[in-house]
């Protein structure tokens, strides 16, 4: 299942990175690479699932961090 969860945040970021460069050609890259770690960070997808009443899809746990 992990597996799967770090393929979908790869085209996640994948996705965010290419909207992100074709809406906003004049950001640099650094500025790019921020905003998209802010929306593809877990924190803010739960909060934006949250809005979008997603609750039912999600499984969450606490972050384990070793």
């Amino acid at each position: 299942m992990q597996r799967l969860e770090i393929m979908g945040d790869c085209f996640l970021k994948y996705a965010v990175s290419t909207y992100l460069y074709l809406a906003h050609p004049t950001w640099h890259e650094g500025h790019l690479s921020t905003k998209r770690s802010a929306w593809t960070r877990n924190a803010a997808l739960v909060c934006r699932a949250k809005e979008m009443n997603l609750q039912q899809y999600m499984r969450t746990a606490p972050m384990l961090y070793r």
